[in-house]
This record gives C-alpha cells, sequence and structure tokens, in this order.
C-alpha cells in the first residue's frame, strides 16, 4: 500500500527533523553524554499513544560505566527531562537533586526500582588501587559490607558482582 509507505516515511521523516532539532517525539529530554535509556529513544516512540503520552514496561536509564535504574512496572515517561532528574555519579546515584522538583511517591521516577551502581571495589590503601581479587575481596568480606550499607540507607541488598564490581540492590522510591 503506497500510501501506508508514505505515512510511514513521513512519521520517520517527522521523527529525524525532531530529532535534528532536539526535540523527542516524546518530550523526554536527554542529552548528556553516556547516558542511554532502554528501550532506547527511537523505540520509545513506538510506545506513544494516542493521548500522546508514552507507557513504557521495564523501563532503564542508565549512564555508561556507573550504572543503571531498572523499573519493572508499566511508568508513564513522557516529558521527562532525565537530563535534570538523573545524576549518576562515581559509586552513587542521585534522582531528583531538588526536593521541591520531587514528584509524590508512586508518580514520575520516584518509585520504586532496581539500582545497579558499577566499578564499587575498595581501593588498596598501599598501592591506591581497585582490589578486585575474589579471594581478597572475600577475606575482607566486602559484600557483608555493602549489605550494611544498603540497609542503613534503607536499601535491600541484591547482588555483589565482583567482576563487574556491580551492586545491585531495591528501593522503595
Amino acid at each position: 500500500n503506497k500510501s501506508a509507505r508514505n505515512d510511514t516515511f513521513s512519521e520517520k521523516s517527522q521523527l529525524e527533523s525532531d530529532l535534528s532539532i532536539g526535540v523527542h517525539p516524546t518530550g523526554i529530554v536527554l542529552k548528556r553524554s553516556g547516558y542511554y535509556t532502554i528501550p532506547n529513544m527511537e523505540e520509545l516512540v513506538e510506545y506513544i499513544d494516542e493521548n500522546g503520552q508514552c507507557f513504557v514496561p521495564n523501563f532503564t536509564i542508565g549512564r555508561r560505566g556507573y550504572g543503571n535504574v531498572f523499573f519493572d512496572e508499566e511508568i508513564e515517561v513522557s516529558n521527562l527531562n532525565l537530563d535534570e532528574i538523573c545524576h549518576f555519579r562515581n559509586k552513587e546515584i542521585i534522582l531528583y537533586q531538588d526536593d521541591d522538583k520531587k514528584p509524590p511517591i508512586g508518580e514520575g521516577l520516584n518509585r520504586k526500582a532496581q539500582v545497579t551502581l558499577d566499578n564499587i571495589w575498595p581501593y588498596d590503601k598501599v598501592n591506591h588501587e581497585p582490589i578486585k581479587d575474589h579471594a581478597r575481596l572475600e577475606a575482607m568480606n566486602y559484600e557483608a559490607k555493602l549489605r550494611r550499607i544498603c540497609e542503613k540507607r534503607g536499601a535491600k541488598f541484591l547482588e555483589y558482582r565482583a567482576e563487574t564490581g556491580s551492586c545491585v540492590f531495591k528501593v522503595d522510591h
């Protein structure tokens, strides 16, 4: 069907045009280097409904080399300014830095999630290098230390992946 092909071509051209001027069809803002979403920004367009809302099951926002936040429930993501909301730093993530801009629990990204922080290794005080040796990490009982830190902060520790230094935990919001 030639007209359907033209509509698809027209929609794709509009998407490319919107993206080239920095406006994403979902209204999501994510321009910082190294940050990503799953589904990716192009795939998110497929989730836009007739009302312009974008409901996504299993949404992830992350930063390469730092970690990610995974939401395992359907979440409406249209018009989220992820550049303002999500801040991945060394060994930490901050969602909604400004409490005045934080939505109520259960809205936006202020909801239960699974967080993975990467490159979480203790440092050797002598050579100032990260300790990545499994035997040494076990001898230090490093996983138990991470578990205690999570519990202190109200998070539920899930696992520590020593190969990547990834600490995985759940938060209620």
